[in-house]
């Protein structure tokens, strides 16, 4: 064997290494912005959410019906 078979196999093997070592930097770059891209859009959602979450308890109390009623549906005489 010569010496630059050995050198054209250590070639080899070094690019088939650093093949490997960029596709882990790619899929750890996809991992880092997908855990970016969900955290922006919790940020971004998370008002909106407290808002409707707000909304839905202030307009679920109980509505003072007697405000509502006409004189002609009550009953009783019409309170002041």
């Amino acid at each position: 064997m010569q010496i630059t078979d050995i050198l054209w196999s250590l070639l080899a093997r070094a690019a088939a290494l650093q093949s490997a070592a960029r596709e882990r930097l790619r899929s750890a770059e996809l991992l880092r912005l997908g855990f970016v891209m969900a955290l922006a859009m919790t940020l971004h959602n998370l008002p909106e959410g407290f808002a409707v979450c707000r909304a839905l308890f202030v307009f679920q109390r109980p509505f003072k019906h007697d405000l509502l009623e006409t004189p002609a549906m009550s009953s009783g005489p019409l309170k002041e």
